[in-house]
């Protein structure tokens, strides 16, 4: 139902890399025979949508199949979090340090 419901709001916002991001994690948790690879697709869409921004390459992080892929993703991340203007230096966000658990 949650995938539904995300499903729905992407519909709405095509261009959102927040909501895409947060589909492929969804999908990802929820498992399917399909889920990795559909999960990776849409984790990678949202970094195409915002290369900027660090939700896409810790989702991606989290749910790629290849560990090279992985570990240049959560650096990705880790990269851009250091570079925003909010960041403290000293410490990942909660996204970036979930992704370094789950690896």
């Amino acid at each position: 139902q949650q995938i539904a419901v995300l499903g729905a709001k992407l519909k709405d916002k095509p261009r959102s890399a927040k909501l895409h991001a947060k589909l492929a994690q969804l999908i990802f948790d929820t498992g399917g025979p399909q889920s990795q690879e559909e999960a990776t697709c849409l984790a990678q869409k949202a970094i195409d949508l915002a290369p900027d921004k660090s939700v896409g390459y810790v989702v991606l992080a989290n749910v790629a199949a290849d560990h090279e892929m992985r570990m240049e993703s959560l650096q990705c991340a880790i990269d851009l979090d250091s570079k925003h203007p909010t960041a403290n230096n000293k410490s990942p966000s909660i996204g970036v340090a979930l992704a370094l658990v789950k690896l």
